[in-house]
């Protein structure tokens, strides 16, 4: 694989690109695995905040620098996870997580504090392609409140593609 077809292959596959970077412009990324080419290596490293904090791999190679990058990234247990709604009521993410999970989905529920332990969010991620199909089961649960409608479609909008080209 070269790496122009790095993009293509992660979409097809359904890993969540806030997850990784591909290409310069890692330095607006924060806690991302990103492959660069730096002259003539290829590097996959992590980020955080913006900066490079471990660097995982660098070869001559761009069919060893995408495999390495894929296999960093299949390390991450969440590479694949999309945060497909989130409810101020725990009874809206109960109905869209019992519906999730009779569809045979894997996904996890993880209730976060917000304002507060008595202002909680209930957030229901699913991991690759299902969410697509996912987001269409949490369409028809109308969630109680206006907050919720508006945080669901933030949610599950689709996020920027950052590829630059790398001389594939």
């Amino acid at each position: 694989m070269k790496i122009n077809e790095l993009q293509s292959y992660l979409e097809s596959e359904g890993y969540n690109p806030l997850y990784y970077h591909i290409g310069d412009g890692w330095k607006a990324c924060g806690d991302t695995i990103c492959i660069s080419k730096k002259s003539y290596e290829y590097q996959v490293f992590y980020v955080e905040k913006g900066n490079k904090t471990h660097e995982f791999f660098v070869s001559l190679d761009k069919q060893d620098s995408c495999d390495k990058f894929i296999e960093t990234l299949d390390k991450e247990k969440n590479s694949k996870a999309f945060c497909i709604c989130s409810y101020i009521k725990e009874d809206d993410a109960e109905k869209l997580e019992a519906i999730v999970k009779d569809a045979g989905m894997k996904y996890f529920r993880n209730d976060i504090s917000y304002g507060g332990y008595s202002d909680m969010r209930y957030r229901i991620f699913v991991y690759g392609k299902d969410r697509f199909k996912a987001q269409e089961f949490a369409n028809k649960i109308r969630p109680t409140s206006r907050w919720n409608l508006r945080l669901a479609t933030r949610f599950t909008r689709n996020v920027m593609r950052r590829t630059d080209n790398l001389g594939g």
